[in-house]
């Protein structure tokens, strides 16, 4: 019987590969060895040899095509990678499996718990059911670009696609970072433009007549502070009464409260420029005095004193977000006869009219716990370029007034 053929071989030199021919599969082989690991056992230790010594064992790169030609350019490519030092190993991880790996043994400890159920959301609705069973180091360009599509097709906002793109950009880059990947593609990837749109605010007459409409609301006190102190939502529902002076009229924002889960959840501010104390008007330290009696009265019954927490509901819990934004505000909102607007738009109430009363920027930006005055600048830049139009009319009205009189 015939001795069977041995598959042709191209020889190359020592560790640079041979590539050959398999007659039956009809393509060309090339394997390379790209280094060397420890030989590990089931238990998780290296396996020593005889003389104690760990072994070890070839790591291999392998590659195969019905051309010679692709099999020697990925060859050639290979060894220049290993000279540079830019070689990523292969791996079969997909990029659901990174990005749950990413977020646990990463992002779980770099970020607030609210910031990581934002991002394990993101994956879970908008990336996993799509791409998350590509393989990670074959994610292109052009399929993320898909996954946009597809979203904003599907009538997902364009900001809700920008934190997919923000997700996916940080993620990839640290597996690059850890040399999963020679590149991050989504560098190569256009995120949707996002019209940043104007910040909601009620005029001075508006928050008159919304204050009027809050006072027999119970949570009236929360309200009147919201619009006094421009507070993030989650760090009015983390004020305890210990962060308020009543004598002398201050109140320190140290801790924010979240609900992640259903459950609150407290942490301290994210910078050092939200933990900040804020003066009180007389008005908000009048409804603060009130809230307290109403607050003890109300607790008292079930057999609660002194609450640790500012704002609480009826059995002294933490306040839901959601009861307050959808049940409260809009019952406020119609009885005043207001439009419709977001609990954070009380933020931007208490800013635009900062502004408008002529407060200057640092002082506006510090008040609020931005992180930078630019970034007040940029968040209300609507109010200034209307504050420049009022100046320019307001000038050009002075002027006419002048000519008349000169006329006369």
């Amino acid at each position: 019987m015939p001795r069977k053929p041995a598959p042709r071989k191209d020889k190359a030199g020592n560790g640079e590969g041979s590539v050959w021919y398999h007659e039956k599969r009809k393509r060309w082989y090339c394997e390379l060895t790209i280094g060397w690991e420890q030989v590990i056992g089931p238990d998780g230790k290296p396996v020593l040899d005889e003389n104690g010594v760990p072994k070890t064992r070839r790591k291999v790169a392998r590659f195969s095509d019905p051309l010679k030609t692709k099999v020697v350019d990925w060859k050639l490519e290979t060894l220049q990678k290993i000279r540079e030092g830019t070689l990523v190993e292969p791996s079969r991880e997909t990029l659901g499996q990174f990005l749950a790996r990413w977020l646990e043994t990463t992002v779980a400890h770099e970020v607030k718990a609210t910031t990581l159920q934002n991002y394990q959301d993101i994956v879970r609705a908008y990336i996993a059911p799509h791409i998350g069973a590509v393989p990670l180091q074959k994610i292109t360009p052009p399929q993320v670009q898909g996954l946009y599509h597809t979203l904003l097709g599907a009538g997902k906002s364009p900001r809700t696609v920008a934190l997919v793109h923000a997700v996916l950009h940080k993620a990839l880059r640290q597996a690059v970072e850890w040399g999963l990947l020679a590149r991050n593609p989504i560098d190569a990837v256009k995120k949707p433009r996002v019209e940043r749109k104007e910040a909601a605010a009620l005029t001075p007459e508006q928050v008159a007549q919304f204050l009027e409409a809050a006072r027999d609301d119970r949570l009236h006190a929360l309200f009147t502070l919201a619009v006094y102190t421009g507070l993030r939502q989650g760090e009015l529902f983390g004020l305890r009464w210990r962060d308020i002076d009543l004598e002398a009229g201050t109140v320190t924002v140290a801790q924010n409260l979240q609900w992640i889960g259903g459950k609150p959840v407290f942490s301290t501010p994210k910078t050092r420029t939200s933990r900040r104390t804020i003066d009180l008007a007389e008005p908000a330290v009048a409804a603060l005095k009130q809230w307290r009696i109403e607050q003890a009265r109300e607790l008292l019954k079930i057999g609660l004193r002194e609450p640790e927490l500012v704002f609480t509901t009826e059995i002294g819990t933490p306040l839901n977000p959601s009861n307050v934004r959808n049940r409260h505000l809009p019952e406020i909102l119609a009885k005043a006869g207001l439009p419709k607007i977001r609990f954070h738009d009380l933020r931007h109430t208490f800013v635009t009219n900062m502004i408008d009363a002529g407060v200057d920027l640092k002082t506006v930006s510090e008040l609020a716990g931005h992180s930078q005055v630019q970034v007040t600048a940029d968040i209300y830049r609507h109010v200034f370029r209307r504050q420049k139009k009022d100046a320019v009319e307001r000038l050009g009205a002075l002027f006419t007034a002048a000519q008349k009189k000169n006329r006369a």
